[in-house]
């Protein structure tokens, strides 16, 4: 193989190995600085891909999920009798990835309601 050839293969490599650490970096940890609540009344509640709990609030177009939720314990019909048409409050940390440019999707690691932690991944 030509010298140019190698570099063009290690370039390739370089590139696949930044855009790897780019998408595949993991949710932060809330923090105080990137840590945001949403309240909002839950009008529909479901179980997504990968065990994951899925959540919409009223006048509100973005997706909040608890990753793996099922697998954590929780149970999709007795949050959604519990939850739907009530008023919660969600924590998530503020950060972007290029897997959801428009950040309409957010991991929830905190979920309150009425007073009362259900779900926490918060120290």
């Amino acid at each position: 193989m030509s010298k140019k050839g190698i570099r063009g293969v290690l370039l390739a490599g370089v590139v696949f190995i930044i855009l790897c650490i780019i998408f595949l970096k993991p949710v932060p940890p809330v923090t105080d600085e990137n840590r945001i609540e949403v309240m909002g009344e839950v009008v529909n509640l479901w179980e997504g891909s990968s065990y994951d709990i899925v959540f919409r609030l009223k006048n509100n177009n973005h997706n909040y999920y608890i990753n793996r939720g099922v697998e954590s314990g929780l149970e999709v019909g007795a949050l959604y009798n519990q939850l739907v048409g009530n008023e919660v409050t969600l924590t998530y940390a503020d950060y972007w990835t290029p897997l959801d440019p428009t950040s309409s999707t957010h991991h929830v690691a905190q979920l309150e309601y009425n007073g009362e932690i259900l779900y926490t991944e918060i120290d």
